[in-house]
């Protein structure tokens, strides 16, 4: 296979961030434009005994807090506020908002929020299984999540407050991976388990992101003990050898049936790996986005102040025709992964962006049926989250975290979040990934 072209636009990947965090070193931030006590001043040095929770990852250039946006305060960002509470200063007018903290891209974490993300990080603690996995049902898929929902807050195997959650998670991982490469329920063939390709993989996304911060990482799986970057390898291999000749894929590895959730989990993957420095077929990832925008279907929808407007839906599947329906959930997952090919421009992803925009944030004048909001309610926010913080817009992140937030803290049940039909531990991960966006910390989610 040839080396992977970089993207036309390159995306800043600085792995070291959640290692610091987890290895409690202060990350501060210079505040050259908190006001006159901060203008021209030097960054504040370390504490002798620096905290986890008073980490806050350097905004890049151009957001909110870098070189070339608003402030950013060095004040706590998990595990509660610092002592004597947190104040944060607004990047335009300076005010100051007791309890509140702001973060890159301006958005406030709220104390309600960070108790009820370390609350269920605390149950998710509790829940694992003593093979390492969570949840009763969808395992894999569910594992892979809770991983990145604890990496989410700055923890990595074995190092940072749920290290060890993190660790285990992995173990379980890797012990699931079968001859061919495959990761999914049972280890032996894992066809026919229940996270089938899907939970493969967000499987590949989670190892990658962890291997992409520690290349070192060795795990003991029957006697035997395997680096990660061969876990990934293999995984990367499977995925890359069961592709359709559409570019999709199947529900489970082989066959020619495809269908737009299970390519969107898929490319995900194999995108993480290979930012993370695993080889993967450039060919690969091109027919899947090949395959996401022959998937494409233009639509229109007037708004409610009556402005008319066009973008772009994603259909359900290609082997079918180009036909089957297509849904909110879709749209977020295709426009995700549109993202990530570094394409702004992209008209698929402007208009897939735009319809996204003006359906969550209730602007369009008639929703279009069968959206698949509501049913697929954990699965689409998970990607439309990444859709909204990565746009170019910072409208829509602005118009979409704080409400996702509402929505998320409105339906928690006491210490955890239920997915209908992937159970208490997936739901949970989901919630509390997104909340914890703005942290930076995850390489997923830096820009």
């Amino acid at each position: 296979m040839r080396k992977m072209a970089r993207r036309s636009r390159p995306v800043a990947r600085p792995w070291g961030l959640v290692a610091a965090a987890a290895a409690g070193v202060a990350l501060l931030v210079s505040p050259p434009g908190l006001g006159e006590e901060g203008a021209g001043a030097s960054p504040p040095g370390p504490r002798k005994t620096p905290r986890p929770e008073e980490l806050l990852p350097q905004p890049a250039p151009g957001e909110p807090g870098g070189a070339a946006g608003g402030a950013t305060t060095p004040e706590a960002v998990s595990g509660g506020a610092p002592e004597g509470g947190a104040v944060a200063r607004g990047a335009a007018g300076g005010e100051e908002t007791s309890g509140d903290l702001l973060l890159p891209g301006g958005h406030h974490v709220t104390e309600e929020i960070r108790k009820a993300v370390e609350r269920a990080l605390d149950y998710l603690k509790g829940m694992q299984n003593g093979d390492g996995s969570f949840g009763q049902q969808h395992q894999v898929a569910s594992t892979a999540l809770c991983g990145l929902a604890f990496m989410a807050g700055g923890s990595l195997p074995r190092r940072g407050k749920y290290g060890d959650q993190v660790w285990r998670a992995m173990e379980y991982l890797v012990a699931q991976q079968a001859p061919s490469g495959y990761i999914c329920e049972g280890g032996a063939s894992g066809i026919g388990a229940a996270s089938r390709i899907h939970g493969h993989g967000y499987a590949t996304l989670f190892l990658s992101q962890v291997y992409g911060m520690d290349k070192q990482i060795r795990v003991r799986v029957r006697n035997k003990e395997v680096g990660l970057a061969s876990v990934i390898r293999e995984a990367v291999l499977l995925a890359s050898g069961c592709q359709t000749e559409k570019g999709g894929w199947n529900y489970e590895p082989g066959g020619q049936y495809d269908e737009n959730s299970t390519t969107v989990c898929v490319l995900q993957g194999l995108r993480a790996a290979r930012d993370a420095g695993i080889l993967v077929d450039r060919g690969v990832i091109q027919r899947a986005d090949q395959y996401l925008h022959e998937s494409a279907e233009k639509v229109q929808w007037k708004t409610k102040a009556g402005e008319a407007k066009e973008g772009f839906t994603f259909k359900y599947s290609l082997q079918m025709g180009g036909g089957g329906h297509s849904s909110f959930a879709l749209v977020a997952g295709s426009v995700a992964s549109l993202q990530a090919a570094g394409k702004a421009d992209d008209p698929c992803l402007r208009g897939g962006l735009e319809f996204l925009y003006d359906f969550y944030t209730d602007k369009m004048e008639a929703r279009p049926g069968g959206d698949g909001f509501e049913r697929f309610f954990f699965y689409s926010h998970f990607y439309t989250a990444q859709a909204f913080y990565h746009a170019d817009d910072p409208r829509m992140w602005n118009g979409y975290y704080p409400k996702a937030a509402r929505e998320f803290l409105t339906q928690r049940r006491g210490d955890y979040w239920e997915d209908p039909m992937a159970g208490k531990a997936f739901g949970t991960a989901v919630a509390a990934l997104i909340l914890q966006i703005p942290y930076g910390y995850l390489p997923l989610f830096q820009k």
